[in-house]
């Protein structure tokens, strides 16, 4: 039986380590020179990255870099970051939020309407009022229908920076809510049909 050639370059170099039990390896059509091979094949992408130092930089040092890192690896270092990458975006938008993490300020009102308005569209009117009362913590979240191309996505935005405790309503409407006006009725100093 012929040597298997194609083992790569770990490969290579694992056998040649482990040459005391390769005495027997051609009546076996070489298990474990295939076995070794496999295992190189699995990482001889990330050691050629971390062995080809670059500029006066260990090759290592691409992988916590978001603009060197291979693409494959972003999801990686965005976890290693402490960043959650939003599904579907590009490959240019991910190194973005990798370099540019959102504060620690989950469930924060800043952050739900951060959170809210990432895939609105127009002028991406979103408007939170947070009702509270010793019985309940609700947030009412609204947003107008032609900006709001999909419902579902908008609350699950919302939902990732939903805090402990908070009941979060999401309403998406073409008109103006009462609950909108709150804020607005208190300002004026005018009666009600100012507005």
């Amino acid at each position: 039986m012929s040597r298997p050639t194609n083992v790569g370059i770990l490969g290579e170099r694992w056998y040649g380590e482990l040459e005391p039990l390769t005495f027997a390896e051609e009546l076996y059509d070489y298990p474990l020179l295939r076995w070794v091979g496999a295992l190189g094949e699995m990482i001889e992408p990330l050691s050629a990255l971390v062995s080809q130092d670059e500029g006066g930089r260990p090759g290592w040092s691409a992988l916590f870099d978001p603009d060197r890192c291979p693409a494959a690896l972003l999801p990686w270092l965005g976890q290693l970051r402490g960043v959650r990458l939003t599904a579907g975006i590009t490959q240019t938008q991910q190194r973005d939020e990798i370099r540019n993490p959102a504060p620690d300020v989950r469930g924060t009102p800043q952050a739900l309407i951060a959170a809210g308005k990432k895939h609105l569209t127009g002028t991406k009117y979103l408007n939170l009022t947070e009702l509270v009362s010793a019985d309940y913590n609700q947030a009412l979240v609204t947003t107008r229908t032609a900006e709001t191309p999909d419902a579902a996505q908008t609350l699950r935005d919302l939902v990732s920076q939903q805090r402990v405790g908070l009941k979060l309503v999401h309403v998406v409407t073409s008109v103006t809510l009462i609950d909108e006006l709150v804020d607005t009725i208190d300002a004026q100093a005018g009666t009600i049909d100012a507005l």
